[in-house]
């Protein structure tokens, strides 16, 4: 008798043990949180200040974000998004936009974000921050390299992941991002805008 109920306070035990172990499982958010993806886009950078100007043209999209999960459904975190155009067009006026190698452009924000986990293993993850923006012309024989005044940029994320360890998912997703940001150079003052959106291909570590 005092064997078998000893058997019994043992197994509760153990049962006890595993409902409140805060081991990982598959589908836990949890710790650290790690999101790394990759993809294409189509930026385009404008300006309507004086002669419209258009920078834009088929190109890389990346997104990297830090952060820690502060709840089970939500993970706060800090990151770096940007993309540039591969095969940039520049258009000047009402010009046709035509394909140039004068002209380059890199967006790109620093932000604060979270991302909120859905049922169907889908994300949905908004940030907000400070944009960089880069602009060179390579006409002439000294390229010149315009770093314009940190600006807002603002970007959204919707995706879907699968888990391939209880730590480690992947999956796709579909990003769009804006940048406001002004180049005070005596010479031109302008205000400009940025866009772009592709899909991604995401790994997330959490």
């Amino acid at each position: 008798m005092l064997a078998a109920l000893a058997a019994s306070l043992s197994w509760t035990s153990v049962a006890s043990a595993d409902v409140w172990s805060v081991a990982p499982r598959v589908g836990d958010h949890t710790g650290m949180f790690l999101r790394m993806a990759a993809g294409f886009a189509a930026p385009r950078l404008s300006s309507s200040t004086g002669v419209d100007a258009n920078v834009g043209g088929p190109g890389v999209l990346w997104d990297i974000a830090v952060g820690w999960s502060v709840a089970p459904s939500m993970a706060l975190h800090v990151g770096y998004f940007g993309t540039r155009p591969i095969v940039p067009k520049l258009q000047l006026g009402n010009a046709q936009a035509r394909s140039s190698d004068e002209a380059e452009a890199l967006l790109s924000g620093l932000a604060f974000g979270a991302t909120f986990h859905l049922p169907l293993n889908i994300y949905v993850s908004p940030s907000l921050g400070v944009a960089l923006v880069v602009g060179t012309d390579t006409h002439g024989s000294a390229p010149q390299r315009d770093v314009f005044d940190p600006g807002l940029a603002a970007a959204l994320d919707i995706g879907w992941e699968f888990w391939v360890s209880p730590q480690w998912a992947l999956g796709v997703a579909i990003k769009t991002s804006y940048y406001f940001v002004r180049d005070d150079d005596a010479a031109s003052e302008r205000t400009w805008h940025g866009i772009a959106g592709g899909p991604l291909f995401t790994a997330t570590f959490n």
